[in-house]
């Protein structure tokens, strides 16, 4: 199982640069500030640079979405 956590890992990557990876990224999760203004910034960058079809998710404790 361990192989298969270590090839798993290799898929997955992180960075800033959404016009960069986005294109080509078939899920897409976000992580930054709680702050809804923020984050309907992002996830219109987002949804204009991610491919057509492509889940957006974001990560949130405290804001109702």
């Amino acid at each position: 199982a361990s192989g298969e956590a270590g090839q798993a890992a290799g898929f997955i990557s992180s960075g800033t640069d959404l016009d960069g990876f986005l294109p080509e990224t078939d899920l897409v999760i976000e992580s930054i500030v709680e702050d809804m203004a923020v984050k309907q910034e992002l996830f219109g960058r987002m949804d204009r640079l991610a491919r057509p079809g492509a889940p957006l998710g974001l990560k949130t404790s405290g804001l109702s979405v």
